[in-house]
């Protein structure tokens, strides 16, 4: 179960929060931008706390089960 980011400027059209991560075991890779994803509850909150500063709205999609 991972929890996920999205924001948006308007409220409406809602995108995926991205973070740079670096991959260290594939050589020459360098750095991609990954989707913020977060197993705890406690430390998506934290992150959307924190990119709360950067986008006027910040929503966390809870993991759904079947």
């Amino acid at each position: 179960m991972t929890y996920r980011l999205e924001s948006s400027h308007d409220g409406k059209k809602w995108t995926a929060v991205m973070e740079q991560r670096t991959r260290l075991d594939c050589p020459g890779s360098g750095m991609r931008k990954e989707p913020v994803k977060r197993d705890r509850l406690q430390d998506i909150q934290r992150e959307a706390e924190f990119h709360s500063h950067r986008f006027p709205h910040v929503r966390i999609i809870h993991p759904t089960t079947p």
